[in-house]
């Protein structure tokens, strides 16, 4: 989903047929993130929120 999202950005913004240009991306999921998806997320620069007790919530990201 995080992929398909920064695919879709990408392929918008090339367009010649464009009506806005998408600046800045924000992914938010009710369960997390799977298959590295959270890392790949920041490395693109998409800010990631999760849901915790009916509240999202920014995950920062903490490299080690």
């Amino acid at each position: 989903m995080v992929s398909h999202l920064v695919n879709t950005v990408a392929d918008n913004n090339r367009s010649k047929d464009r009506k806005f240009k998408i600046d800045k991306m924000i992914f938010a999921s009710a369960s997390g993130f799977v298959n590295n998806a959270e890392q790949y997320a920041h490395q693109k620069g998409i800010e990631c929120y999760i849901s915790n007790k009916g509240e999202f919530q920014k995950l920062e990201y903490w490299q080690t």
